[in-house]
């Protein structure tokens, strides 16, 4: 796998978890569970994201 692609996996998961975040924060509340551990995964995969491109 080459770096573009990495890239574009990574992007398509923050999305994908940003919206499913958004919807649970909507129907769950911002605290919950759900919505907080989709924060964290979030986070973790932001980082990642960050990482790969901070050395180009």
């Amino acid at each position: 796998m080459t770096m573009i692609d990495n890239n574009y996996i990574l992007l398509k998961m923050i999305n994908k978890l940003r919206e499913e975040m958004i919807k649970i924060g909507l129907s769950e509340g911002l605290n919950s569970k759900n919505t907080i551990k989709i924060s964290q995964m979030l986070d973790i995969y932001i980082s990642k994201y960050q990482k790969i491109n901070s050395t180009k």
